[in-house]
């Protein structure tokens, strides 16, 4: 469609025809432009990412090099310079030429058409881009790296650790950064989109009939349990509402599916989560939340 517009433009305003000079000319300084426009953005976009991943989580890092947007800005900008250089060096073998420059019109245009292109595709990236750096954004991201096979995965490596695999862990990093820099709100997404995740593959495994995969919901919860006490332990202490109240629910939810189905483990997990969480609130005289962790236990 730009290019489509940039054609009528440039029809309506005679610029399709052009001589050597003035062909030149503009290609040259074309080139030299979005040279200096793409090392620019390329520059400002790895600040920004260097920013995130210092305020937030290293993970930011790993999440922009898996979005496309730069790498396509990167391809359509190379193959748009190399297009000009081209066509530059074209014009200069064919200027000497009678009528040469007259069968160059058409690449001479396209190199055009592609300088509008390219400059108009700025706005989206950089729209895209601001909405990656925001924490909800790459909480988002980084929670549809949460599946089933992934958390087994982790556990199956190391059980009893939480490490670089764990899906669960680069949501957990933002959120306990997220508490300690005083934005609950995104601590409190990041809880959110924990549950919404991992609440499809307990169901998942509820509903199976195979006795191998009682043991693998048995063995998710426990990962669960373990990382939203240790955020409801940080959120309690910097005496925050929601996400204390929100890890206290997680915990007493899952607890209770635990006890319903039998598994010791995960229940005394559980449990001792929720009592531990609720003997810490005490002792801050966070008693805002004391008696919805009391009736957790209940």
């Amino acid at each position: 469609m730009v290019i489509t517009v940039s054609h009528l433009v440039f029809s309506y305003f005679g610029f399709l025809h052009t001589d050597v000079d003035s062909a030149r000319y503009m290609l040259s300084a074309l080139v030299q432009s979005e040279a200096a426009v793409i090392a620019i953005v390329a520059t400002l976009s790895l600040v920004g990412v260097q920013l995130a991943a210092q305020s937030y989580s290293v993970r930011v890092v790993e999440v922009f090099r898996k979005t496309p947007d730069l790498w396509i800005l990167l391809l359509i900008y190379g193959v748009t310079i190399f297009w000009g250089l081209g066509v530059l060096k074209l014009i200069e073998s064919g200027s000497s030429q009678p009528g040469g420059l007259s069968n160059l019109e058409v690449h001479i245009s396209f190199a055009y058409y592609l300088g509008v292109f390219v400059f108009v595709a700025l706005v989206p990236y950089i729209l895209s881009t601001l909405d990656l750096l925001k924490p909800s954004t790459v909480i988002k991201v980084l929670a549809e790296g949460i599946t089933e096979e992934s958390i087994l995965s982790a556990i199956d490596e190391a059980p009893d650790k939480v490490h670089g695999k764990d899906p669960i862990q680069p949501i957990v990093d933002i959120v306990r950064v997220s508490l300690m820099k005083s934005d609950y709100e995104t601590a409190r997404a990041g809880l959110s989109a924990i549950e919404d995740r991992t609440i499809h593959i307990v169901k998942s495994l509820e509903e199976s009939e195979q006795i191998s995969d009682k043991t693998k919901l048995e063995n998710v919860l426990k990962c669960l349990f373990t990382h939203i006490r240790r955020t409801g332990f940080l959120a309690a202490n910097r005496k925050v509402g929601d996400p204390t109240l929100l890890a206290t629910i997680i915990l007493y939810n899952y607890g209770k599916r635990s006890a319903e189905r039998g598994f010791e483990d995960s229940t005394w997990w559980a449990v001792v989560s929720i009592g531990r969480l609720g003997e810490l609130i005490v002792e801050l005289k966070f008693n805002t939340f004391v008696m919805h962790t009391i009736q957790s236990l209940e």
